[in-house]
């Protein structure tokens, strides 16, 4: 499957997911979404209103304090007021859980506010 077909899988997989209580956050995130003053309800409508623009599988991620050691496929998301949700995506015995890993504010020169993919869906 091709990084576009993954991507386009993302939002209605990660709604799903959602619904069912399989979204956790690492304790980075929760200690990120508190300095930032980001919420849960503003990540979850981040994940949901919102496509995909980066997809990275494991050991890929070239970003961040380890590059390329992430061992789990990750996906970022960006939304209103420029807040960029990354999401691991992570198979375990019981299913899929998607984990936030951390969250931020796209800067003014971050390459997540001079993407090529549409900024937001209809829900």
């Amino acid at each position: 499957m091709d990084r576009n077909e993954i991507i386009k899988q993302f939002r209605p997989a990660i709604r799903k997911a959602i619904k069912s209580g399989r979204v956790a956050y690492s304790k980075h995130a929760r200690e990120m979404m508190k300095l930032r003053g980001i919420t849960r309800k503003d990540v979850l409508e981040i994940l949901t209103q919102n496509e995909p623009h980066e997809y990275f599988p494991a050991n890929q991620y070239p970003y961040g304090e380890k590059p390329f050691s992430n061992p789990d496929p990750l996906f970022t998301v960006m939304g209103k007021c420029n807040i960029v949700v990354v999401i691991a995506v992570q198979w375990k015995k019981h299913g899929t859980i998607y984990k936030v890993v951390t969250t931020f504010f796209a800067g003014e020169q971050s390459r997540h506010r001079k993407r090529k993919s549409p900024p937001s869906v209809d829900p």
